[in-house]
């Protein structure tokens, strides 16, 4: 057993990392397409994109903060059957509830526009979601409030787009 340990060091990781490499996958299995693949194989695979994402725009993820910021407590602030609908179709379209978003995204303030692969994960998530919401917006019947509003989720989208662009 020592040899067999000994032969596949370089290929051992630590319970945090197989942890990280198996939510990635669940992440990224579109890409693998049911392919049978390691932790390790995962998080290597995602390293190239990580660098390619990790310096943001700062001022342009301050941004896309605020704009969460304010309708995650405009969301609060529905009554209650709004609130559950816009809560439960965000967490469907994102994969997290918007309370588990929330401190995730004030979190990237710290980091000054270096994002994670995680980070970058959120973001994309949220582009969805919104791109999501301009897709149910084009069902109003009032061109003005749509074109105003379509202006608008164009804008959060186009700033995620503007951040998570490579160096």
């Amino acid at each position: 057993m020592d040899e067999f340990y000994e032969m596949n060091q370089a290929h051992i990781i630590g319970v945090e990392d197989a942890a990280f490499g198996f939510a990635l996958s669940v992440l990224y299995a579109e890409q693998y397409n049911g392919q049978e693949i390691g932790s390790i194989q995962v998080i290597n695979g995602t390293e190239q994109e990580r660098h390619a994402y990790e310096n943001c725009d700062f001022e342009t993820l301050k941004r896309v903060m605020k704009t969460y910021e304010e309708q995650y407590f405009g969301w609060k602030e529905r009554n209650i059957f709004e609130r559950q609908w816009v809560l439960r179709d965000f967490r469907k379209t994102v994969g997290s509830s918007a309370d588990e978003a929330y401190p995730r995204i004030k979190a990237m303030e710290a980091g000054k526009g270096v994002l994670s692969t995680g980070d970058y994960a959120l973001l994309k998530a949220l582009s969805g979601y919104w791109q999501h919401q301009y897709k149910l917006l084009k069902a109003l019947k009032n061109k003005e409030k749509l074109l105003e509003n379509s202006d608008i989720i164009k804008c959060w989208i186009s700033d995620i787009e503007s951040c998570c662009r490579g160096k």
